[in-house]
């Protein structure tokens, strides 16, 4: 009788631990998933970012080109020079702020490569639950 009551809480335990594997399983899966979908999602931010970058680095050359026009048009007028002077400060300082953005897309970059890896991870971590 003990030998059958043990048989029986034996096997209880044993469904109950299948149970909890399904559900741990269906949380990974559901968890690579949304892995999955920010990874997509950080990947379109990460062309976008790119993009962005691309275009600030246009904008800083044609800065560039501005800052250049802008000191010949200062040597040939005494009353422009001080106009031409503040448009280059600001044009400076969208430079500036051009090259801050670049970095900051960078840094977004290497953070997307990080949580891409990050998910590969997971996804290796979760098929061993299915083994």
């Amino acid at each position: 009788d003990e030998v059958r009551t043990l048989a029986q809480r034996t096997q209880a335990a044993t469904e109950e631990i299948e149970t909890i594997i399904i559900k741990v399983q269906g949380r990974a899966q559901e968890a690579v998933g949304a892995i999955q979908t920010a990874e997509e999602k950080t990947n379109s931010s990460v062309v976008s970012v790119e993009e962005s970058a691309e275009a600030l680095a246009t904008i800083s050359g044609s800065v560039g080109v501005i800052t250049r026009m802008n000191a010949q048009i200062a040597a040939n007028s005494m009353g422009q020079s001080q106009a031409a002077e503040s448009i280059n400060q600001k044009l400076e300082d969208i430079g500036a702020i051009a090259r801050e953005a670049s970095g900051l897309a960078h840094d977004t970059h290497g953070a997307s490569e990080q949580l891409a890896g990050l998910a590969r991870e997971l996804d290796n971590l979760v098929s061993r639950f299915r083994t």
